[in-house]
């Protein structure tokens, strides 16, 4: 099985290239050229790209220069700026729609043209946010291009179908990585945020990817949004 994980820098995506290669399949990786020496993956058998998803020509070259297609997409992009409405700037909100939204819809697309070139069937799961569901303060972009990124994926598990090919949303809560930790178990920070979640506990990195992993293995769940949230949106 050929594997696709796109935003390799996170501890998602750790997980998921973990599982995959323990399944002995071929894994391949992107991520932002910034990041080159950064990663923390150095496993020997996953392939390494680095590409600007937002740089439509990269993402072209890039499939157009592939001699394989691959049957699984993680696309597991992602930004946000912290602004109240009224600080917000034309190019916040492009950067920000552009990144989380326009660069998922482009890179599927050219995804799922080599898959059906193949006449191969596939998957493709992308990250969302409880915040594409349920509003929050000073990230209109983000909760924007988040609430798009989920109705989208809606669309195109639609017209992909008739290639069977499936197109599935991760969207979590508030999540406890190396980076946040600090911040999110403040005081405030833990009395503001899990006073709003009912189980009282942030989600960890390994969950959020083995439920990416669990929507890339199905063969019957299309255009779902699978909230990991503790109950977040049910207010």
């Amino acid at each position: 099985m050929r594997i696709l994980i796109v935003g390799a820098g996170s501890e998602i995506a750790e997980n998921i290239v973990k599982y995959h290669v323990d399944n002995k399949d071929d894994v391949s990786i992107i991520d932002h050229p910034s990041n080159k020496n950064k990663l923390m993956i150095d496993t020997e058998s996953v392939s390494k790209y680095f590409l600007d998803v937002n740089n439509y020509s990269e993402v072209n070259n890039f499939f157009d220069s592939l001699d394989k297609f691959f049957e699984k997409l993680y696309f597991l992009v992602g930004t946000n700026i912290f602004k109240d409405v009224f600080s917000v700037t034309n190019n916040d909100w492009d950067y920000v729609m552009d990144t989380n939204l326009k660069s998922f819809f482009f890179f599927s697309q050219f995804f799922a043209k080599k898959l059906i070139d193949s006449k191969k069937g596939g998957n493709i799961v992308c990250i969302g946010s409880q915040h594409g569901v349920v509003a929050n303060g000073l990230r209109a972009p983000y909760c924007t291009s988040k609430g798009g990124l989920i109705h989208l994926t809606k669309v195109l598990a639609l017209e992909y179908s008739i290639y069977n090919i499936l197109v599935n949303c991760v969207s979590p809560t508030y999540m406890l990585t190396e980076k946040s930790k600090e911040f999110l178990n403040n005081s405030n920070v833990k009395k503001e945020f899990l006073t709003k979640i009912p189980l009282k506990k942030y989600v960890s990195p390994e969950e959020v990817a083995d439920c990416c992993i669990f929507l890339n293995n199905s063969s019957s769940i299309t255009g779902h949004n699978l909230i990991i949230d503790g109950g977040y949106s049910i207010w």
